[in-house]
């Protein structure tokens, strides 16, 4: 995503912004329970530092000839407030206020994002009091999020998955989703496992180089030792052929 100004490239930045409008024109109603929003995005949705392992970080490019205006984003590990509220509020629909929509519930759904190595699993939700923002809360282990935050309180989750790497464990995420016929509407569910450690798949190749190399020198080793061989039957044929008496020579006394 380039949601987030200033944008080093506004190109890119028009375009982003092009796709999610045209996704919420494309989207169902927020009354319609028969739909379900499934976003993948690699930048997670801001959360206030000490939710996650990673606090809320930005970097930006050096600033233009001294007029103090910022080239754009270099670095960033969440999205800003404001785009992370654009996105619940627009691809979500979610609400704070009762009289929206929906009473505000905005659709069924859920976020997968990526970025941070530890992983992490939060529900966004919205308070119903004037003047109250987003936040984010760690998803309770037994699963029931309106007992911490309020059953009337609009919400989705977001699970940040944990990294494939062999030093976070080798975890890979397994989605599912489902159509509940009594209710009318889609359930989703996420998990994560520690599926494949990589330095399994770096071990075994590595191993490979070595007996590759073992191979190649050997290879070359045996080769060498041809050559030489060669040379040597080549000396001693010489040397034969010096011993010869050729027809018509005289011999050295004594032979």
């Amino acid at each position: 995503m380039n949601l987030d100004t200033p944008a080093l490239s506004s190109t890119q930045q028009t375009a982003t912004y092009a796709f999610l409008n045209s996704a919420i024109a494309r989207s169902r109603p927020v009354t319609d329970r028969s739909a379900l929003t499934l976003l993948l995005t690699h930048i997670p949705l801001h959360k206030a530092a000490g939710t996650c392992p990673d606090a809320p970080f930005f970097a930006f490019y050096p600033t233009h000839d001294g007029d103090g205006t910022r080239a754009g984003v270099r670095e960033q590990n969440h999205l800003s407030p404001h785009a992370s509220a654009g996105i619940l509020e627009g691809l979500f629909g979610l609400s704070g206020n009762v009289a929206a929509p929906a009473r505000g519930m905005g659709r069924p759904g859920l976020v997968l994002t990526g970025h941070d190595h530890e992983g992490c699993d939060v529900v966004h939700y919205r308070p119903r009091e004037d003047g109250a923002e987003w936040s984010a809360v760690r998803t309770p282990v037994g699963g029931d999020v309106g007992a911490v935050v309020g059953e009337d309180v609009p919400r989705v989750r977001e699970v940040t998955l944990r990294s494939m790497m062999g030093e976070f464990g080798g975890h890979a995420g397994f989605v599912s989703a489902w159509f509940e016929e009594d209710k009318g509407e889609w359930r989703v569910e996420v998990a994560t496992c520690g599926f494949a450690v990589q330095h399994w798949w770096w071990a075994v190749h590595v191993l490979d180089l070595v007996t590759l190399g073992v191979a190649v020198v050997a290879g070359m080793a045996k080769a060498w030792e041809g050559v030489l061989r060669t040379e040597k039957v080549g000396e001693k044929n010489r040397g034969k052929k010096d011993k010869e008496v050729k027809p018509g020579s005289k011999q050295k006394d004594g032979s």
